[in-house]
């Protein structure tokens, strides 16, 4: 952040403690006078799955992936519209995909995909469904298997999101985007451990790849 700005403040807190989230939101508005917009990114894998997990750790579960994020839209929507901001939700291919112990993950982040009306049935899509300005982040070594079954997206729109690879080869199933970038998204946090926070941007604009042919989308308004 010091690359961009002095003039920025941190808050930290429990995701948790829900009745934290307004507050803060109000001191931000108090101390800049606006919201330009909200980055909902944080959410942690607790390797919940479906034989061993209790509906009372699958709601615990729930409550920690999900409910800040109603929370945090509910509270800034307001400013948000007064400033015609934006929101953008940051999910995970493990929502589409599946991986061994995410039954309550997954099924948390696929409350955004699919929070349209989206249906699905064997891991192929059955209506459209649009996803857009979104961040895929693979911090893997392993491309993202965005799908097992053929056509299985063939009813998925792809538009103005980035696709990252860290091992710095596109997916061979990643799928069409004209307007899609390919660009490190700069996250901060991402040790591989979940005693470290991620989904932290970090102060620094991404710059897209040197070989990429993707239109670049005009910055948002801020």
């Amino acid at each position: 952040m010091k690359a961009i700005t002095d003039n920025y403040r941190t808050y930290l807190m429990d995701l948790n403690d829900t009745d934290d989230i307004a507050p803060i939101v109000e001191d931000v508005v108090k101390t800049y006078g606006h919201i330009d917009g909200l980055v909902n990114s944080a959410g942690r894998n607790d390797n919940l799955d479906l034989d061993h997990t209790s509906w009372r750790e699958f709601e615990q579960s729930l409550h920690g992936n999900l409910t800040h994020y109603y929370e945090l839209a509910h509270r800034c929507a307001p400013y948000l519209r007064e400033s015609k901001g934006a929101i953008v939700d940051i999910s995970s291919k493990t929502a589409l995909t599946g991986q061994g112990k995410t039954s309550a993950y997954a099924a948390n982040l696929l409350v955004f995909d699919a929070s349209k009306g989206v249906h699905f049935h064997d891991e192929v899509f059955k209506d459209t469904v649009y996803f857009m300005n979104n961040v895929f982040c693979n911090t893997s070594t392993t491309p993202t298997q965005w799908y097992r079954k053929t056509d299985a997206l063939a009813k998925a729109a792809f538009s103005n999101n980035d696709y990252y690879e860290a091992g710095g080869k596109a997916s061979d199933t990643q799928p069409e985007d004209k307007r899609g970038l390919e660009v490190d998204p700069k996250f901060v946090g991402f040790s591989g451990g979940s005693d470290t926070p991620a989904g932290k941007l970090a102060g620094v604009a991404p710059k897209p790849r040197p070989t990429s042919t993707r239109h670049t989308p005009p910055p948002s308004c801020a």
